[in-house]
Order: structure tokens, then C-alpha cells, then sequence
């Protein structure tokens, strides 16, 4: 968002706010310079009083940008980044949990690489086993609140994402 949106935001809720930085729509693979870029976004949404940033770097070939993610990691400290679900798109996403928890994330939102988090259960399952006592695993794609139980028996998982809004509503909450 930008930053005029994210102060309202934060000015109108009393609950943690985790702000996705993302320069453009497309692909996860990032030049150095949009890297660069997302890392001021990234600074200013902390500073105007995010908990937390939600971001995600690829390379070519399904490989977590370890190194772009360290640069997040580095400069605004572990704990307040937050991986998305450019995750999900990892060829082998156990070892970039692992990898994620080694540069100090300590939460990953992701659908187990399915397009959806039922779908994906059993992998999110064998994260939660993997990194859940490193990493937060947050649950997300078509979570409801019909399928919340069922998802929570399957992956062992206690955090989950989703809109939550009535199936058909077109009214705009801002």
C-alpha cells in the first residue's frame, strides 16, 4: 500500500499490522534495484508502525533468493519479516523453510505450494513438523470459516489467513 493508505490504516485498527511489500504485479524474481526499492518501502511501513513486513524474492528456477532475503532479514531484523506466498512457488519448500529460518524469519505464509491450503495440507503438515518450532506456519488459500477445523486437524497448524468476507458481497470495505 502506500504509505498514505498504511497510516490509516493503522490510525483506524488497534491490532498488528503486517504490510506486504511488492513493487509490481508478475513474477517474484527481482533486479537489485527493485530490491533496493522494496527495502525502503519496507523501512518506512516499520517506521510508520507496522508489526512486521510481508515480502518474498525468487531466483530463476523456483529458488528462494536467499540472498535478497537475507538483505530484508539484515536490515530490518528477522523477526519483522514475514515470507509470502512467493513461497509457495519453491521447488522444495522444506529446505527454503529451513533456510528462511536460518536467516531469522519466523513466519511464512503459504498454501503448501498448492492452490489451495487443503490441497496442500499434508505439505503444510510436513512444515509444521519440519520448522514449527523455529517458524510460525501461516496458513493461507481458500481458508474459511466451514473448512478452519478441518485444516487445523490436517496440518497441525494454529494460524491462518484469510478474507473471511460473505461469499458474494460486493460492498467495499475500506
Amino acid at each position: 500500500p502506500s504509505l498514505g493508505m498504511l497510516r490509516e490504516v493503522l490510525n483506524a485498527v488497534s491490532i498488528p499490522v503486517v504490510t506486504l511489500i511488492r513493487l509490481r504485479s508478475g513474477n517474484f524474481v527481482y533486479q537489485d534495484r527493485e530490491v533496493n526499492a522494496m527495502l525502503h518501502d519496507a523501512e518506512q511501513a516499520l517506521q510508520a508502525g507496522s508489526q512486521a513486513i510481508a515480502v518474498g524474492c525468487l531466483k530463476i528456477g523456483n529458488q528462494l533468493d536467499v540472498t535478497a532475503m537475507r538483505m530484508f532479514a539484515d536490515h530490518l531484523g528477522g523477526a519483522q519479516c514475514v515470507c509470502h506466498r512467493a513461497f509457495d512457488q519453491c521447488a522444495d519448500l522444506i529446505a527454503s523453510a529451513r533456510a528462511l529460518c536460518d536467516l531469522g524469519y519466523r513466519r511464512v505464509l503459504t498454501s503448501g505450494g498448492a492452490p489451495s491450503a487443503l490441497a496442500g495440507s499434508a505439505t503444510l503438515n510436513a512444515l509444521q513438523r519440519a520448522v514449527g518450532a523455529r517458524m510460525e506456519i501461516l496458513v493461507a488459500g481458500g481458508v474459511s470459516p466451514t473448512n478452519l477445523l478441518e485444516l487445523g486437524n490436517k496440518t497441525g497448524c494454529v494460524q491462518f489467513h484469510g478474507s473471511f468476507r460473505k461469499r458474494g458481497a460486493t460492498e467495499h470495505i475500506p
